[in-house]
């Protein structure tokens, strides 16, 4: 049986934890900071609805809640990765890489 131990961001070991369950746990964590900032400055949550906000944060939001939305979205990333495997998200990575290299190289009309 594999051994479900890991270091977590602050660099302390965590036993009896999977990856996946530590990256839950603190993207948790973050989410329930960004909403709680979010609700006491009375500003609207992100939402999928057609009336969403086109942006959830200001960049003048106090900085620990920056690095809480930060945070979210790479644990958000993460999680996809591990998930999906390597196998599915890596040929999407290279494809990407693969159209900008050549996005890159193709002059642009608007670029003279």
């Amino acid at each position: 049986m594999a051994n479900h131990s890991h270091f977590d961001e602050k660099n302390d070991l965590v036993i009896g934890s999977s990856p996946l369950e530590a990256l839950v746990r603190s993207l948790n964590e973050q989410a329930k900071a960004f909403a709680e900032y979010l609700r006491g400055s009375g500003l609207p949550e992100p939402s999928f609805e057609r009336n969403a906000p086109i942006v959830n944060l200001s960049p003048h939001a106090p900085k620990e809640v920056r690095m809480a939305r930060e945070k979210l979205l790479d644990n958000a990333l993460q999680i996809f990765q591990l998930i999906a495997g390597p196998g599915e998200y890596l040929p999407h990575l290279i494809e990407g890489v693969s159209q900008e290299a050549l996005l890159l190289r193709v002059p642009s009309p608007y670029m003279q």
